[in-house]
């Protein structure tokens, strides 16, 4: 009979098998790192042979590239940083590998392809983003950053979270080179000194005039979005470079100070200006040519005046203007109009909105307007009757016929509501043919012309006119 062991001698192979177990842990926890060592060893070696690891650090960066600004066309009104934002496609990129991660931290061209959007106006994104905001303008240094601040004035007093993102924007503001602000207080609350906005090319803002110094030395800015909150006076005017400007839009209510902007653009290309009627007859324009200005587009609103765009024009003379734009004017500046077209005589392209232009004047401004190709009136009440229709008329005898190049017809609440329809159709049949320029397209108001004779001009759609009744 076996002597049967003592609890000292269990407690003794106890603890040697414990042992044993612990050594051989160990080996196993050795031989899986060595075998994880192993894999990843494995794995570099096939990334080298494989296509995609023979490429150069220089051509897969210019990959890596395309794909993060295919985003860049994200929605602002998606979750800043999201899914769908191409700061995301980066940071996807940089945990494929420690290869491409190491080229994603070091390459700061990929960290500055999508927008910069600081919204302080929703609850809980501000602490939130604020490490990715940082982390964002970090790795992005030193290139050009475009920046979206919305949110405006902070309510209930200081606001730390919302000033800690400012706080960080602050070092990065000389690296903005597209802006856009809703709200002045944001450059009140960034304290940004004159001159730190060096790399700007595209602003667009609401400013008040005491904060127009701000931009004053950028030196690389092309395009102006400005919202004035006050009037300018002809001292703010000057601060800001407008003789560098290729395109401009200005909202400023007063119209005068308008006028005197727009002739210091001396090289803008396009322009866009909403004011009031409320002109200074007082102030002197000297005359202006602006060789480079292809586009203008005005709007007017009222302020218990009675006025027009006449003053506006007065002194510009405009040699490559090609598309104009008119919405409002309590009265249509005839003889204004008329000697501002001898000025800028290759317009192809006029639309007037809510303008008291007669038919007669029509006339006279198409008769001066040789190089039109396409005419849009909306809400323009009396531009439009049966004497009007027969001058378009084109006729083929006449060599002194209205716009022979035109190709774009809109007529929307015209006030042809008793009109001869049939003079309707032979104006179009007649612009329709082979011995003028024939009409592309027309568009016509059908609440106001339900009896167009549509189903008789059937054939002009089967010849490529595309008629529209709306």
């Amino acid at each position: 009979m076996s002597e049967i062991p003592c609890r000292e001698q269990v407690l003794a192979q106890i603890s040697a098998t414990e042992a044993n177990i612990r050594r051989l842990t160990t080996e196993i926890d050795e031989l899986e790192s060595q075998r994880q060592k192993e894999r990843r060893a494995v794995g570099r070696l096939w990334f080298m042979i494989l296509p995609v690891g023979t490429l150069p650090t220089e051509l897969l960066l210019e990959i890596f590239a395309l794909a993060v600004q295919s985003r860049t066309d994200v929605d602002r009104r998606s979750p800043p940083y999201g899914p769908d934002h191409p700061i995301h496609q980066t940071l996807l990129l940089s945990h494929v590998c420690s290869l491409w991660r190491q080229i994603v931290l070091t390459s700061p061209r990929l960290w500055v392809a999508g927008l910069i959007d600081v919204r302080l106006d929703r609850k809980g994104y501000l602490p939130r983003n604020l490490a990715r905001l940082t982390m964002l303008l970090d790795r992005s240094s030193p290139l050009p950053l475009t920046v979206s601040l919305a949110g405006g004035k902070a309510e209930n007093g200081a606001d730390p979270a919302r000033a800690a993102i400012l706080h960080a924007l602050i070092p990065t503001v000389s690296r903005w080179k597209d802006l856009k602000a809703g709200h002045y207080s944001f450059f009140n609350e960034l304290n940004a000194s004159p001159g730190s906005f060096t790399a700007l090319e595209k602003l667009d803002i609401h400013l008040r005039s005491n904060q127009l110094h701000l931009f004053s030395t950028s030196s690389h800015l092309r395009y102006l979005r400005l919202v004035m909150e006050d009037r300018m006076s002809p001292g703010d005017v000057l601060r800001i470079p407008w003789a560098q400007l290729t395109h401009l839009d200005l909202e400023e209510s007063n119209p005068t100070t308008c006028r005197l902007v727009l002739l210091q653009c001396t090289n803008v290309v396009s322009a866009r200006f909403q004011t009031t009627f409320d002109w200074d007859t007082n102030v002197d324009a000297p005359a202006t040519v602006l060789p480079f200005l292809q586009t203008l587009k005005v709007q007017l609103w009222a302020l218990e005046v009675v006025g027009h765009i006449g003053p506006l024009l007065g002194p510009l003379t405009l040699p490559a203007l090609q598309s104009f734009r008119i919405l409002g004017g309590e009265v249509w500046p005839a003889q204004e109009f008329s000697t501002f077209q001898m000025r800028a005589p290759n317009i192809s392209q006029i639309f007037l909105t809510r303008s008291l232009i007669a038919s007669e004047e029509l006339v006279t401004l198409l008769r001066l307007a040789p190089a039109l190709t396409s005419l849009t009136l909306m809400s323009c009440a009396r531009c439009i009757n049966d004497p009007f229709l027969q001058a378009f008329t084109y006729d083929v005898g006449d060599g002194n016929n209205l716009v022979p190049h035109l190709h774009d017809l809109r007529w929307q609440s015209v006030g042809y509501h008793h009109l001869d329809y049939a003079l309707f159709e032979s104006a179009i049949r007649s612009r329709c043919s082979a011995d003028v320029t024939p009409l592309k397209q027309v568009i016509v108001d059908g609440s106001s012309f339900r009896r167009l004779p549509v189903a008789q001009m059937q054939d002009l759609k089967e010849k490529g006119l595309e008629l529209h009744i709306i």
